[in-house]
């Protein structure tokens, strides 16, 4: 039983639990009450220096995120209102951790990988659902912060999330992407899962540099930090959704390309 902690003032409601029993437990499991908790963990991995990240209304993970919380491990939960309270049956512990846990069927998953080469990765997840909602919902997870390197993506409401979903787009979605660096020179994006978007163009856009990369094509982006804000933050990239059953989606294409420097 766990008695979390909630101040809309003060520390937004995050709380640090762990794991009581001798054996792994599943996040997903029947035997947990969540009163005004929510249905995600955050768990920091010491070898990849980052935060790994489990949403359990979507079952995506980001970093390696899982359902399975190991024996003895510590881990976030976060708050989202007055009296929560956190409470664990026996019913949520496993004898063995399961193979990697399969995604929901109606959700497509783009996988946004930040490497800085020889060092350190941070991974976003950005996934389409026809039952996600424009906002921040359940099927968001928001980023815990990692000591160097972050890849991120900002809703309206201007949170980081490490897991962001969003509707079925009609004709185009912006996903803009935040990222920061402890380290200058080169970066590097790698994608997966962007051959799930078959009816869509997936756009890379680099607005320092001027840049449209279609990800569907070329999943893997390269550029430069420096000591230059523009070269990093919240306003350099962002992902870009086009659906090309819309009925403009050449003029789209075109307007989208035609708006960059030096593209014709």
């Amino acid at each position: 039983v766990s008695q979390s902690r909630y101040s809309a003032s003060n520390g937004e409601g995050w709380n640090l639990v762990g794991n009581p029993y001798p054996c792994p437990i599943n996040w997903d499991a029947a035997g947990w009450t969540r009163t005004n908790v929510d249905n995600m963990v955050w768990i920091f991995r010491p070898a990849g220096n980052h935060f790994s990240t489990w949403n359990g209304a979507t079952g995506l993970g980001a970093n390696f995120g899982s359902n399975i919380i190991e024996s003895g491990n510590a881990f976030f939960v976060k708050a989202n209102g007055s009296s929560p309270a956190l409470i664990a049956t026996e019913a949520v512990k496993i004898g063995n951790s399961p193979a990697t846990p399969l995604f929901k069927t109606n959700i497509k998953t783009l996988r946004m990988t930040l490497v800085k080469p020889g060092e350190l990765t941070d991974e976003l997840v950005v996934a389409m659902s026809p039952e996600a909602q424009d906002g921040l919902d359940a099927m968001d997870s928001e980023k815990m912060t990692n000591p160097n390197l972050n890849v991120y993506a900002l809703d309206a409401n201007g949170k980081d999330n490490a897991i962001n979903t969003i509707k079925a787009a009609q004709a185009e979605t912006v996903v803009p992407v935040g990222i920061s660096s402890t380290y200058t020179g080169i970066h590097k994006f790698s994608f997966k899962g962007e051959t799930e978007f078959n009816a869509y163009d997936v756009l890379l856009e680099d607005k320092y540099l001027g840049v449209i990369q279609l990800v569907n094509d070329n999943p893997s982006y390269q550029f430069e930090v420096t000591s230059n804000p523009a070269t990093f933050g919240e306003n350099r990239f962002r992902l870009m959704f086009v659906n090309r059953g819309d009925f403009d989606y050449l003029k789209r294409i075109q307007s989208i390309y035609k708006n960059m420097t030096g593209l014709v």
